[in-house]
């Protein structure tokens, strides 16, 4: 087995107080470059070898695609939590087959856009299609056309009957 760089978790490090000074758990990966440099860390495909090195240690989510590091996803549990609650107290309109399809965990682009409330900060990293493909690749969210989007966690509880004799 080879030895981890030491940088590299002087990277992890560092990115966090980077997330805290900023005031978000997210950062690009252009902040995450100048952190990187700061540790003379200068090659752009390092650090993202770092990143994905440590995603896989489970200390942060990289989407190398999007340009984003999430130094707590906590961020993102909060964020799709705020959508849940948002849905469930029935706080947006749309029209009759918006409603319909509501009923059944199916939202179009623009529903969503409206349920998604993200802080000012937040707004500048995160854009509702850069969170949608993070959801779809985390499997919260599935695409079923080009404007709608199946969301489970949406689907209304039901009692489930017990078995006889139980």
């Amino acid at each position: 087995s080879k030895a981890i760089p030491l940088r590299w978790f002087a990277l992890e490090l560092a990115l966090e107080q980077k997330a805290t000074s900023v005031g978000q758990k997210v950062l690009t990966f252009k902040q995450c470059m100048s952190v990187a440099k700061a540790l003379q860390i200068n090659d752009v495909s390092l650090v993202k070898v770092a990143l994905e090195f440590l995603q896989d240690c489970s200390l942060l989510l990289f989407y190398p695609d999007l340009d984003l590091v999430f130094t707590d996803p906590q961020v993102l549990l909060d964020i799709f939590s705020a959508i849940v609650v948002k849905f469930v107290s029935g706080s947006f309109a749309g029209n009759k087959a918006e409603v319909e399809n509501y009923k059944k965990a199916i939202l179009s682009y623009r529903a969503f856009k409206e349920l998604l409330d993200l802080s000012p900060g937040l707004k500048d990293v995160l854009t509702c299609d850069k969170l949608l493909e993070i959801f779809r690749n985390l499997l919260i969210v599935t695409k079923i056309d080009e404007d709608k989007y199946f969301i489970p966690a949406l689907l209304p509880m039901q009692d489930i009957p017990t078995a006889q004799g139980e």
